[in-house]
């Protein structure tokens, strides 16, 4: 279902709790059908912008063009520190900040319907978009 992006900062500036497959997979489908409605103005879409305190997001992959659903994000590494203005579905105006053009992360992405487990580098544009989705998780505001 496609939802509503959430604007207020208090319900943004909560810290996400860990996804459970059991329970949250509605969450997976109403990321993927709200991040596909934004797809023109949104690289990625924390499942606290639609209403749900879980760690989760979806992202669309630059190299593949695929839309992704990444779960219980981990960033192991981070290399060549930059400095980022960044737009965002919950904010009105770009926002700085401190990003890396690589990174190492661990996580579980479910992809084309299924889970998968791994642990990869990505960098540029993916890597700029998986940590301001990172960010969302904790409740850090950019």
């Amino acid at each position: 279902m496609i939802k509503s992006i959430v604007k207020d900062v208090e319900v943004l500036s909560k810290v996400s709790r860990p996804f459970d497959k059991e329970k949250d997979m509605q969450v997976v489908y109403d990321l993927l059908d709200t991040i596909r409605e934004h797809h023109k103005e949104a690289a990625g879409l924390a499942a606290i912008q639609i209403g749900y305190d879980v760690c989760a997001f979806a992202m669309r992959e630059q190299k593949s063009g695929q839309f992704i659903v990444v779960i219980n994000p981990r960033i192991m590494q981070k290399f060549n520190q930059y400095d980022s203005v960044e737009l965002c579905l919950s904010f009105d105006e770009p926002r700085r900040a401190k990003r890396y053009k690589k990174i190492l992360v661990k996580d579980q992405v479910y992809i084309q319907g299924a889970w998968k487990n791994r642990s990869v580098y990505i960098d540029y544009f993916d890597a700029k978009t998986y940590q301001h989705e990172c960010d969302h998780l904790v409740g850090k505001l950019i």
